[in-house]
C-alpha cells in the first residue's frame, strides 16, 4: 500500500481569518522545534557572503553584528525577519525579550492574534553551536499557512529538526487506546526484535486515558489518547470518540528529514506500520477546531448549569421580558473577554456559532 494517502482539494471558506484556507490532511504537523546557523540567519538580515580563493565568510551588516554581540534590538528584528521569511505572517512577537530559555540565552514569545502563547525564537547559541532556535505549540504550527513554503525556506537556511510531533485524528474513535495496547502485545509495535516500553497513564473514569510507546529520550514515541475526554467531553457528547494518534520524533540519535513537514502522513505511518491500514480518513485543521469547540462549550455548559443554573432560573422567573433578561445577564454576569479554550482555538471565532448550533440540536 503507498504512504501517499489521497488528497483532498483545499477549499477556500471565505472566512476573515489569518488562516482563510481549510486544509486537508490526513496527518498534520502538531509539533515544531528548528534550528539554524547564526551565520545563514546573518544573511537572512542583509550581511553578505565574501568568498575569498576557497574560503567563504560572511560580512556582517550592523543588525547581524547585534547578533554576535546579542543585542535585544537585533534579535528582534532577526526574529521578524525570520517568521516574515517562513510565512508565518499571522503570529506576533512579544515586545520583551525574555531570559535563558532551553539554553539559549535569550528568547522572545510567539503569540496568536488572541494573544496565547504558541511558541518562541531563541537566541544566543553559543552552547549550541551558534544556531537560533525557532519552536512553534499546535497552536502555532496552525498558522503555518504552507508547509512547502516554509520547507523550502528553511532547506536555504540550512535548518535542522531537533523535535517534530506529527498527529491524527480520529473523530469517531474506530481505533482506541485499547487498541495501542492489544497491537503493541501482538508485538506489531516491534522493530529490531526488541518491543518498546508501553505505559499507561489516566483511569477508565471518563477523565481520558493515555498510552506511550516507546521512552521518552528524545528520539521517537508514539502518543495514544482520548482527546475529546481531555477536552471536556463526557458520554453523550459527540466528540466523547475522539482520539488522537501522535508520533513524537527527536533528532538525539539520528536526522529528521525537513520532508515530514510536506508529508507527514509517510513518516507516521512508516515508522508506525499498524497505522497505515486505517489512517485514510482525512482529516483538516477546521475540523479539529470544530471538535474542540464542540467539547468545550458541551463541557462549559454542564460546569454553567451545575454552578449557576439555579440563579439563571430565578432571573428568568423574574424577568419574564426577553429585554429585561438578556440586558441584566450582559450588565451583571456576562464577561466581554472570550473564555480561554475558545481563544486558544485557531478557528475557535468560526466554530463557536456552529458548537451551539449541535450543542441546541442535541438537547432537543
Amino acid at each position: 500500500m503507498s504512504l501517499a494517502l489521497r488528497q483532498v482539494p483545499t477549499v477556500n471558506k471565505g472566512l476573515k481569518s489569518p488562516l482563510p484556507v481549510e486544509r486537508a490532511e490526513a496527518a498534520f504537523i502538531d509539533f515544531l522545534t528548528v534550528t539554524m546557523g547564526l551565520d545563514e540567519v546573518a544573511v537572512l538580515v542583509g550581511s553578505e557572503r565574501v568568498r575569498e580563493g576557497n574560503l567563504v565568510t560572511v560580512k556582517y551588516n550592523r543588525v547581524a553584528s547585534g547578533l554576535l554581540s546579542q543585542t535585544e534590538d537585533a534579535q528582534r528584528v532577526a526574529a521578524s525577519a525570520l517568521l516574515e521569511h517562513l510565512g508565518i505572517t499571522s503570529l506576533m512577537l512579544n515586545g520583551n525579550r525574555g531570559g535563558f530559555r532551553q539554553f539559549y540565552d535569550h528568547h522572545f514569545k510567539l503569540h496568536t492574534p488572541e494573544g496565547d502563547v504558541c511558541g518562541m525564537v531563541a537566541f544566543g547559541g553559543e552552547r549550541q553551536k551558534r544556531t537560533i532556535m525557532i519552536q512553534l505549540t499546535g497552536a502555532g504550527c496552525a498558522h503555518v499557512k504552507a508547509w512547502a513554503h516554509a520547507r523550502a525556506q528553511l532547506e536555504g537556511l540550512r535548518a535542522k529538526i531537533t523535535r517534530v510531533d506529527v498527529a491524527h485524528d480520529d473523530y469517531e474513535g474506530k481505533h482506541t487506546v485499547d487498541d495501542a495496547v492489544t497491537w503493541h502485545s501482538a508485538g506489531l509495535f516491534t522493530t529490531s526484535g526488541r518491543p518498546p516500553a508501553l505505559q499507561r497513564v489516566g483511569w477508565n473514569d471518563g477523565s481520558g486515558r493515555s498510552v506511550y510507546i516507546g521512552k521518552n529520550t528524545g528520539n521517537q514515541q508514539l502518543v495514544v489518547y482520548e482527546k475529546g475526554r481531555e477536552q471536556g467531553a463526557r458520554d453523550g457528547d459527540e466528540s466523547v470518540n475522539w482520539v488522537r494518534w501522535e508520533a513524537r520524533f527527536g533528532a538525539q540519535y539520528r536526522v529528521v528529514p525537513l520532508d515530514v513537514l510536506t508529508d507527514p502522513v509517510a513518516y507516521l505511518v512508516g515508522h508506525y506500520p499498524p497505522l497505515r491500514y486505517w489512517i485514510e480518513a482525512v482529516c483538516t485543521r477546521m475540523r479539529t477546531s470544530r471538535e474542540r469547540a464542540k467539547s468545550n462549550l458541551a463541557h462549559s455548559v454542564r460546569w454553567a448549569r451545575r454552578q449557576y443554573g439555579s440563579l439563571i432560573n430565578l432571573l428568568a422567573e423574574h424577568l419574564p421580558e426577553p429585554e429585561l433578561f438578556a440586558r441584566f445577564i450582559t450588565r451583571h454576569v456576562a464577561r466581554k473577554a472570550p473564555p480561554p479554550w475558545l481563544a486558544s482555538n485557531p478557528f475557535g471565532a468560526h466554530t463557536i456559532i456552529e458548537a451551539i448550533q449541535g450543542h441546541l440540536e442535541l438537547a432537543a
